[in-house]
């Protein structure tokens, strides 16, 4: 089953479940993102982290800015590397509860809470 994130911004996202079993959650906005939708996408993922994790929104906060940081400097990285896929990857193991990621490139920034298998 798949759910579809409706949102009056330009944030892309689907909740991707197996009866009432959740399995996957992601959400993406443009490179290219205002303050405005950035700030609307960094409270979606506290918000996932919060329910979907169960981490403390504080707990969620602190991961979302060290992930988001490491991104960007292993986008920029690859930038100047001249990688032939460009991008910004982490993961961090949110324990029996999955695993949290932050993929950016050059034209997108995308979340995503992947069930543990």
């Amino acid at each position: 089953i798949f759910f579809d994130l409706v949102t009056d911004r330009k944030i892309d996202g689907q909740l991707r479940c197996k009866d009432d079993r959740f399995l996957r959650f992601n959400a993406r906005i443009p490179a290219s993102a205002d303050q405005n939708l950035r700030d609307a996408f960094y409270r979606i993922e506290q918000a996932a982290l919060v329910v979907i994790v169960r981490w403390s929104a504080s707990k969620a906060s602190k991961v979302i800015h060290g992930m988001t940081a490491d991104a960007a400097e292993y986008l920029r990285a690859s930038i100047e590397r001249g990688d032939v896929d460009i991008a910004g990857k982490v993961e961090e193991h949110a324990g029996a509860d999955g695993d949290v990621g932050l993929i950016w490139t050059p034209s997108e920034r995308e979340f995503i809470v992947a069930a543990a298998e």
